[in-house]
């Protein structure tokens, strides 16, 4: 027992490193295919692209190797679908592989996030740092399903993280390149890192932390990385043609290049009031819980109080802190939410780890003055955590089981007449989004072969091969489902189908 307890004692940091890290593991992998409970129609458009792109090298539109996804007319940032088309070919296709690189990346954020800290701070701080992210609503939500933008976040974490800890040549390409995909992650990445890499790049050659050679080293592999993308906003500004070579630039149905405007400054100045509680989408955060819970996000504000007194203190020595770099990807993010419309949690993910940083920073104040205060917020994480992984793994699927954006039903019904009623056309008819994505994503037929079945393709409404949407016609050899057009369902009783309840459709046959 003895020998036991000092070799605990010893190796305190690195047990408590491990333990933390299988927590982390654990809460983000376990009912990966089960929860978050259904797929998201975002979600799914990436993963059936994935799929094209794993097996074929296109989307779904036949684009080769797109710089931007087409998605449903408005794009999709390309990274994600790239992970997930790299674990498909591997592991094959499936709910839990199309959420894996969620998973890895997050996990790896989370290391890090410690490794960061642990260098410049210290080893208390960079395992508080760790818990906390490990520990935080957002951040395992974020880390379990498939949305390409919540992939800014932890790629710019990881790139922050090559960046400081770079020391020779080949650190600061590898850096650049870092940063030159993290563009890939989400659109608004090209305000955000921007604004991030300026400011950190100055404030760096002022503390002599970076020299200007290491700048442009880093620099080369982001332009190189950028041009692709500049060349798509080109395209969808309409001022060059689309690109289809080696690689496919192509004309969105609708760019969104209006939604940056310095007047949505006022209409969001409230935004972070839901960033740190809800934004109405639980696939964001619970309104029981918020982002980081709720009553922790005094820690939060009153560490960027503490973190931009220390900017100020830094900037006067010369001496450079780690600190000041989260600060300025908070700033960042936080000016993009500011001129966005409709900002909400999931537009503003990179802003949660610097938010949980200054947490940290305020319990190290609290720890060397308040003891007793430190072990009240040490004992309210660890029921907040508690109460959270119960509502997340036993509650969450049958509270919140009907969600705008997910699809439950839908693909349980469509497994089951593709089961048992093989042969027949299948009628869909619904308020839900895009459910034709859906009959792709389980069908998983070739882009080549979608395209030579497809009857028609005006806007969101199409059909093809023996699906049709949102259509009206009768066909006695049809199986219907039907959600949310009660009418429809009473033509086709008074017809002679059969109508059987199946949870929140309803499906009609001969």
């Amino acid at each position: 027992m003895e020998k036991i307890k000092q070799f605990c004692i010893i190796n305190k940091t690195k047990i408590l490193f491990t333990l933390i890290l299988m927590i982390a593991i654990f809460t983000r992998v376990y009912k990966l295919n089960e929860i978050p409970y259904g797929v998201n129609v975002d979600e799914a458009g990436m993963a059936y692209d994935a799929y094209c792109l794993a097996n074929y090298g296109t989307d779904r539109y036949l684009n080769k190797l797109p710089v931007y996804l087409m998605n449903f007319g408005c794009g999709q940032s390309a990274l994600y679908a790239y992970l997930a088309a790299f674990f498909i070919k591997i592991f094959g296709f499936s709910i839990f592989v199309i959420r894996l690189p969620a998973v890895i990346l997050g996990i790896v954020a989370i290391v890090c996030c410690y490794l960061i800290a642990k260098e410049f701070i210290s080893d208390k701080f960079a395992l508080t740092f760790m818990a906390l992210v490990t520990i935080c609503p957002w951040h395992i939500m974020a880390s379990r399903w498939g949305l390409d933008c919540n992939l800014l976040a932890p790629m710019s974490i990881i790139s922050l993280f090559l960046l400081v800890k770079a020391k020779k040549k080949m650190g600061y390409i590898i850096a650049g390149i870092s940063f030159g995909l993290t563009l890939y992650t989400y659109a608004l990445s090209y305000i955000i890192l921007p604004i991030f890499l300026i400011a950190a790049v100055l404030y760096m050659l002022y503390t002599k932390k970076i020299t200007f050679k290491n700048v442009i080293l880093m620099s080369i592999p982001i332009i190189i990385l950028a041009c692709p993308l500049i060349l798509f906003i080109l395209v969808n500004k309409g001022l060059i043609n689309e690109i289809n070579g080696v690689i496919t630039i192509q004309k969105l149905w609708c760019y969104r290049d209006n939604e940056l405007e310095f007047k949505n400054i006022f209409d969001n100045l409230t935004i972070f009031n839901k960033l740190y509680s809800n934004d109405s989408l639980v696939y964001n955060a619970f309104p029981e819980f918020g982002t980081m819970y709720f009553w922790a996000s005094f820690l939060t504000v009153f560490g960027l109080f503490l973190e931009i007194e220390g900017l100020f203190k830094s900037i006067k020595s010369r001496k450079f802190e780690i600190n000041s770099l989260f600060l300025f990807l908070y700033i960042a993010v936080a000016i993009c939410m500011l001129i966005i419309l409709g900002p909400n949690i999931s537009k503003a993910n990179a802003i949660f780890i610097p938010s949980l940083f200054f947490a940290c920073s305020t319990i190290r104040v609290i720890s060397k003055k308040y003891k007793i205060f430190l072990f009240l917020i040490v004992f309210l994480y660890y029921m907040s955590f508690g109460f959270f992984i119960d509502f997340y793994f036993n509650t969450y699927s049958i509270k919140y089981k009907y969600q705008p954006f997910w699809e439950v039903d839908l693909i349980e019904n469509i497994e089951y007449i593709n089961e048992n009623f093989e042969g027949r056309n299948v009628i869909i008819n619904t308020n839900s989004q895009q459910p034709y994505i859906y009959t792709l994503m389980l069908s998983r037929i070739s882009p080549y072969e979608f395209k030579e079945l497809r009857h028609s393709s005006v806007g969101y409404d199409f059909s093809y091969g023996k699906y049709y949407f949102y259509s009206s016609k009768i066909d006695k050899d049809a199986v219907y489902l039907v959600k949310g057009y009660d009418s429809f369902v009473e033509i086709l009783q008074k017809n002679g189908f059969k109508i059987e309840s199946r949870n929140s459709y309803i499906m009609a046959y001969k």
